[in-house]
């Protein structure tokens, strides 16, 4: 059903764009919608191609593994180290090919759903109420980006002070990476472990 609606939806901004550009109004159409569905259209088919990539890799892992079971069970037991360095090579670099497949796929798929919504915002700019939103959100779209920017400092502080300060006895801020996910974790969830952060220092961990 997807790749059908894939199909469907390739098929109308192919003909749209092939009209417009005999009509010579093609920068006219091209704005941030178009240009998203097009987006949109150009990572599903890669989607569709990850997946069925990731399909096949795991049928011809099965399938290997099921072959190296039985071939196994015939060979006598002086030949079973040379053939199982051999075969199982294959079945794993097809596994590790497959996996792969499957994360591109899951990376690909998170971007989607994220440039689906903003496809939706930009359409709910027909509509009266949801309009509103819109328009707010891109009204205060500057002010949004210098909170962000200041958020980022004083977050980026704290991070570095935990790691500094608790790095040595606490594994979360052991590392950089660990201290910022730590810390994102206490501004996120307003969760934290009180005894242990102030059990050397209460005014540093203050």
């Amino acid at each position: 059903l997807y790749v059908l609606m894939l199909a469907c939806l390739t098929c109308s901004i192919g003909m749209a764009m092939f009209f417009l550009c005999r009509a010579g109004g093609m920068t006219h159409w091209l704005g941030f919608a178009q240009a998203l569905d097009i987006v949109l259209v150009s990572l599903g088919w890669v989607m569709v191609g990850l997946y069925a990539v990731e399909s096949k890799g795991g049928s011809d892992v099965l399938d290997g593994w099921l072959t190296y079971n039985n071939e196994r069970a015939e060979l006598p037991s002086t030949d079973l180290q040379e053939f199982d360095s051999q075969l199982l090579k294959t079945v794993l670099e097809g596994l590790n090919f497959s996996l792969s497949a499957d994360m591109y796929l899951q990376r690909l798929a998170a971007i989607y759903i994220i440039l689906l919504l903003f496809r939706v915002l930009s359409t709910s700019v027909g509509h009266a109420r949801l309009a509103i939103v819109v328009k707010s959100l891109t009204s205060g779209l500057t002010d949004l980006v210098h909170l962000f920017i200041v958020f980022l400092i004083i977050f980026w502080a704290y991070v570095m002070s935990g790691h500094i300060l608790f790095g040595r006895r606490m594994e979360e801020f052991a590392t950089l990476k660990g201290s910022f996910s730590y810390t994102l974790q206490i501004v996120l969830q307003r969760e934290y472990q009180f005894q242990e952060l102030t059990v050397r220092d209460l005014w540093t961990s203050a």
